[in-house]
């Protein structure tokens, strides 16, 4: 009987005051975690994520090195405490980053600081109030291809919409101007179908400071690319599977592509979910095959996403207290 761990390590959304707490309180070596980002990025990445205020927290530029950083020091736990071996990595987002710092590919000081400067960079790559992100609710990925069509009809090329985050079986995020999210909200409840109609859909309009993974972050990869020219990427100790392509990247050069296109790419998750579940379900030769999945940082958006998602039968497991390291280490040890 085999069984895999795939370790997943969630993006910005899944931030809070108080994050990390847990690991900090337990674990001694964790502060250095904390202090080798934060000299990264020229701030208290402790003192931020423990203390907050929520505000400056949720702030882009501070939030996805704050992420990186917890994401990191939670990790470091899990590998220390319980010899944790994933065989699958994968971060949403810019949980990739923490992904990639997991698998040794990035060194904790570039994932912190190529975060920090992602964060401005696409804060500042389009004037504040033009840019919007909408989760479409209840549609298949059929559907939104349909709806593609409609909204590009409709819009015109010169109001930007397009794919962002394919997070579950029937949840997309779109990513554009704030005109063309509006009318999207606005006109999906008359929208005329044309294939098979989705029982309900939702268009929500999302909490963001910008319209991330869509081509109005064109800036932001152009600052992206000149920061990766100066840095280092190793071969990875550990499988990562990339955003963008839904696969398996091992070339250092590849990985470094994957993550710039991520910048204005699609976050491909739930084909991520699909492709690793793929390679672990049970099959006739291996029927008792069995797999966990750890999120690894602040919150359980992965996990509920997994729960989401048809056919993603992993044991989800996210660790936001002792109590819930202290459920996975008697799971891990049974």
């Amino acid at each position: 009987m085999s069984k895999s761990i795939f370790c997943g390590f969630p993006g910005q959304g899944s931030q809070s005051v108080g994050m990390g707490k847990w690991a900090l309180e337990n674990f001694t070596y964790v502060k250095q975690i904390y202090e080798e980002a934060s000299d990264a990025v020229g701030f208290n990445l402790k003192s931020l994520c423990l203390e907050g205020p929520l505000d400056k927290l949720t702030l882009t530029e501070n939030t996805q090195p704050a992420i990186v950083a917890t994401s990191s020091a939670i990790w470091t736990v899990l590998k220390n405490e319980l010899a944790v071996r994933p065989s699958y990595l994968a971060g949403h987002s810019v949980g990739e980053y923490a992904a990639l710092y997991a698998a040794k590919v990035l060194t904790l000081a570039d994932a912190a600081k190529a975060v920090h400067i992602r964060g401005k960079a696409m804060q500042d790559a389009v004037p504040a109030g033009t840019g919007g992100m909408t989760a479409l609710v209840g549609v298949n990925s059929n559907q939104v291809n349909e709806l593609k069509t409609w909204w590009t009809k409709n819009l015109g090329e010169d109001q930007v919409l397009e794919i962002a985050n394919l997070n579950a079986t029937e949840q997309t995020v779109l990513s554009g101007s704030l005109i063309a999210n509006t009318w999207v909200q606005e006109n999906i409840k008359s929208y005329n179908w044309k294939g098979q109609a989705p029982r309900r859909v939702r268009a929500i309009p999302l909490k963001v400071s910008a319209p991330f993974h869509c081509s109005m972050m064109k800036p932001a990869e152009e600052t992206m690319k000149a920061f990766f020219e100066a840095i280092h990427f190793s071969t990875p100790s550990y499988p990562v599977v990339q955003n963008t392509t839904a696969q398996i990247e091992e070339a250092p050069d590849t990985i470094k592509k994957n993550l710039l296109d991520q910048v204005v790419g699609s976050v491909r998750w739930v084909e991520s979910l699909n492709f690793i579940y793929d390679k672990v379900k049970p099959t006739s030769e291996d029927p008792e095959a069995t797999s966990l999945f750890i999120e690894v940082g602040s919150g359980s958006v992965l996990s509920g996403l997994n729960k989401k998602n048809d056919g993603i039968n992993f044991s989800s497991y996210s660790l936001n207290s002792l109590e819930d390291f202290k459920s996975l280490e008697s799971t891990l040890k049974a």
